[in-house]
């Protein structure tokens, strides 16, 4: 039988198996020499700002929002039980961003990607990819909430349905129906850094780190040190690092609602109720501004 599938396998199926094959052990060979890093976030904390700011690292290609974008696939993730979907996973990473880090590989290359589309792939990508890193960058759940909601997320929002919802056994999955966008933003804010650092706890220290958005983008040296030490980099200069941080791309122009020093008491508790143990575990509150 097996014999027979053999002598009717075509010459262009065992070409494009050949070249799927060595593609994935180009895959697993990436980052022995070149850094292959990839950005952990709830989104809305500067992943536009930091792919400027690793562009000046040399020999690395860095990648905002690559298409196809993979939103989607990363809420299916989150969403579905994993049991025997992980080769299915890490098959369609490798085909979806396989060229971008064949391209990378092909120009000797480090390759790293910061837009939160790829989160909850991230057991996937370490499948295909095992010295992969990662990084976990996190802002105040204030700030993240604030952006999102004025970006109207989780209230018509056209993204909306490619975000994450309530698994069953989540606390807040039966009440799920009755949050408002407020709520629904800070839960977003908890589960999505609360399932980051679960990931992060199996992985060796060499492989990830956690960034301050707020450290690294007020400049902050011992935080940009150690963003281009991840990326195998020298600190750029000072001229050009500034030049990046100056320009705030992607910051929220549109869309009105209140700082966190402006919170009633009710939306502080709600704060406090939903992410607060999140938040403590990243060093932040919702007792101060």
């Amino acid at each position: 039988m097996l014999l027979q599938r053999l002598l009717d396998t075509s010459p262009r199926q065992w070409a494009s198996y050949l070249v799927g094959r060595h593609a994935k052990a180009a895959l697993r060979r990436l980052d022995e020499i070149d850094p292959a890093v990839f950005v952990l976030s709830t989104g809305r904390v500067g992943t536009k700002t930091l792919s400027e700011l690793a562009a000046l690292a040399p020999g690395v290609v860095a990648h905002h929002e690559p298409q196809p974008t993979l939103y989607g696939l990363s809420r299916a993730a989150y969403s579905t039980p994993t049991d025997g979907c992980d080769d299915i996973l890490r098959e369609a990473f490798t085909a979806l961003r396989g060229q971008l880090l064949q391209l990378s590989i092909a120009r000797g290359c480090g390759y790293i990607e910061t837009s939160p589309q790829l989160t909850f792939l991230a057991p996937a990508i370490l499948a295909a990819i095992p010295n992969a890193r990662f990084l976990h960058v996190v802002r105040h759940p204030a700030d993240v909430v604030r952006s999102g909601m004025r970006r109207k997320w989780y209230r018509g929002h056209f993204s909306d349905p490619k975000r994450i919802t309530p698994r069953p056994g989540d606390e807040h999955a039966e009440g799920w129906s009755q949050y408002d966008a407020f709520q629904k933003n800070l839960w977003l804010w908890s589960a999505t850094n609360t399932w980051i650092g679960d990931f992060f706890a199996a992985l060796p220290e060499c492989q990830r780190l956690l960034v301050r958005a707020e450290a690294l983008f007020s400049g902050n040296t011992e935080e940009m040190k150690n963003f281009y030490r991840f990326l195998d980099s020298e600190l750029p200069s000072d001229r050009k690092i500034s030049a990046v941080l100056e320009r705030k791309s992607n910051a929220q122009k549109k869309g009105d609602f209140p700082r966190a020093p402006e919170w009633s008491d009710q939306m502080r508790q709600e704060g406090e109720r939903i992410c607060g143990r999140a938040a403590r575990n990243l060093g932040y509150d919702f007792s101060s501004d």
